[in-house]
């Protein structure tokens, strides 16, 4: 039987679900497949497998993820790869020299945003990476500066920057400038409502 693009995505779907690392290399055979709905399945389950192996064989396999990014047309597959990107460096055991390099590339994408997916997936995916990593403090709060910095301009997609106010929550922010901007947003009237919304839930997030 020849299965179609989404019954494909289904089986790669619970190949990750599952998450044995036997499956690595049925996934990387996806990826390099033109079956687009498949593709964004495979994105995912990257995420969910890779913590479940070495170090060696998570690094691999980043590089792999960040070449599959760059020559992939399709934008949701490659905002599927930063998520998965934030949820390998995000395990508490994953290792510094994988963390750091799944950090590499996601500010890479954060500053670039070369579409309006691409800036709110990065930002989100870095508050993953982050997100309750309570034994590396100076990690979070490294991961928030690019965001802040790009947030406090308040300019730009609303949805991109509702997300960068998330990921500041998940990132757990608590430093003044964070928290003053995030404030400052909940009380502006003038700003969207869903943005305002998105500050507020940053802030319970951080607290």
């Amino acid at each position: 039987k020849t299965f179609s693009d989404l019954e494909k995505a289904y089986i790669v779907t619970a190949l990750g679900k599952i998450g044995d690392p036997s499956a690595l290399k049925t996934i990387d055979w996806v990826l390099s497949r033109k079956w687009t709905l498949a593709r964004r399945s495979a994105m995912i389950a990257m995420g969910q497998i890779l913590p479940q192996t070495d170090a060696a064989t998570q690094l691999t396999y980043v590089q792999k993820l960040k070449a599959v990014m760059k020559r992939d047309s399709d934008q949701t597959s490659r905002n599927f790869g930063l998520i998965s990107l934030g949820r390998i460096a995000g395990k508490a055991d994953c290792s510094d020299k994988v963390r750091d390099e799944c950090v590499r590339i996601l500010k890479d994408q954060f500053k670039q945003g070369g579409k309006t997916t691409e800036r709110p997936f990065a930002a989100l995916a870095l508050g993953l990476a982050g997100f309750g990593s309570d034994k590396d403090k100076d990690l979070r709060y490294d991961l928030a500066q690019p965001i802040r910095g790009e947030l406090q301009k308040l300019k730009g997609d609303k949805v991109a920057l509702g997300a960068q106010a998330i990921a500041l929550g998940m990132l757990g922010d608590t430093g003044k400038p964070t928290v003053d901007l995030l404030i400052k947003m909940l009380k502006d009237r003038g700003l969207d409502k869903k943005l305002r919304g998105s500050a507020a839930v940053a802030l319970g997030l951080i607290n």
